[in-house]
């Protein structure tokens, strides 16, 4: 089942719709346990790979968490080679392939994928295992696989993953599609999940900016075992985006899963939104509406805004004429140490079973 291209407003509670898709859930259900079960033994990578992934349909934050990852490793081990495996959703190809960024568009490989491909080698593929065998198959070979999203898909064998949440958001009704944003029960997500990464809206950062923070009882929400790692991030937007927003008129545009939280970040910065508009999550830009929002815009005095997901489905020319706001992941106390740890493990160790 695809997911809708926005958040419906009844997954956040258990109310008459919801309640009336239940019986369709449960075929869902039904339907995803039995093509898990008739999946071929899952493909085990010569490198180790670590899955950013989430359990609900739409955004959680997982692909600035997958960035943040290789950036610390770059950071720490600047000898280890890395790469990225996505989907490449929004996109025509198929793969297995490599995403170019001189020559591929989002309509290609997805928006996504083109911010990965920023960071370090980035391949796509519909199914995992074949954009890990080809990314193997490269020179140099990477020392690490990140797989952005990839929970509920069973092609590889993961050595770590992680579950990305909404700090705010949570779970919703907690049902299952299409009566709730769950991809499937909780419990068969958390059964393949080594930690869970609790992940601030950028605008509640922004509204606590220079303030402690208290860790929300997410555990205790979501009824986590107490084995289970529980991490703290915030989304944070970077000083050089937003330098000298504050006070000034915006039209804003954005086409993700939620794009309600990027406006209301935009009005936590201090920007005057003349207007906004909500696009479907990976919903192409044409020329002739952003040419309608320039329109707008100047008519206004108004500077347009945007995400860079969004930027990422513009063209270079039409890049320049928008503020685009970027956003990275900042870790709570010592969960950063810890994660560190967890990935230092994965790169130590030779798995049984993975082929020299």
């Amino acid at each position: 089942m695809t997911p809708p291209t926005t958040t419906p407003r009844f997954w956040e509670y258990c109310g008459l719709a919801s309640g009336l898709l239940q019986p369709v859930a449960r075929i869902y259900q039904c339907i995803t346990f039995l093509h898990e079960r008739s999946q071929k033994p899952p493909y085990r990578a010569p490198a180790p790979v670590l899955c950013v992934g989430n359990a609900v349909a739409g955004g959680a934050g997982k692909t600035p968490v997958a960035l943040a990852l290789a950036q610390r490793v770059i950071d720490r081990k600047p000898e280890i080679c890395l790469s990225f495996l996505t989907r490449g959703y929004g996109g025509s190809v198929r793969g297995p392939r490599a995403v170019r960024l001189q020559d591929d568009s989002a309509a290609d490989v997805g928006d996504e994928a083109l911010l990965l491909a920023q960071v370090c080698p980035t391949w796509v593929a519909s199914r995992r295992s074949e954009a890990a065998r080809a990314a193997c198959a490269a020179v140099p070979r990477p020392d690490l696989l990140i797989m952005d999203d990839g929970l509920q898909h069973h092609s590889l064998v993961r050595d770590l993953s992680l579950l990305v949440i909404d700090s705010e958001y949570l779970l919703g009704n907690r049902r299952v599609l299409p009566a709730g944003p769950l991809r499937e029960p909780l419990e068969r997500t958390l059964s393949r999940t080594d930690a869970v990464v609790a992940l601030e809206a950028a605008a509640k950062s922004v509204a606590r900016a220079g303030r402690s923070y208290v860790r929300p009882s997410i555990r205790e929400a979501l009824g986590l075992p107490r084995e289970m790692p529980l991490l703290h991030a915030s989304l944070v937007p970077t000083r050089d985006s937003t330098q000298g927003l504050s006070g000034q008129k915006a039209l804003a545009f954005s086409g993700t899963a939620r794009p309600e939280r990027f406006f209301e970040t935009l009005e936590a910065l201090g920007c005057r939104l003349c207007a906004t508009h909500a696009l479907p999550d990976h919903a192409p830009i044409s020329a002739a509406f952003f040419a309608q929002l320039r329109r707008s815009a100047d008519s206004q005095g108004a500077m347009l805004v945007t995400t860079a997901k969004d930027a990422a489905r513009l063209p270079p020319s039409a890049q320049k004429l928008v503020r685009i706001i970027r956003l990275h992941v900042e870790w709570w106390s010592d969960d950063a140490i810890a994660l560190d740890r967890m990935i230092d493990t994965i790169l130590s160790k030779k798995p049984e079973g993975r082929p020299a």
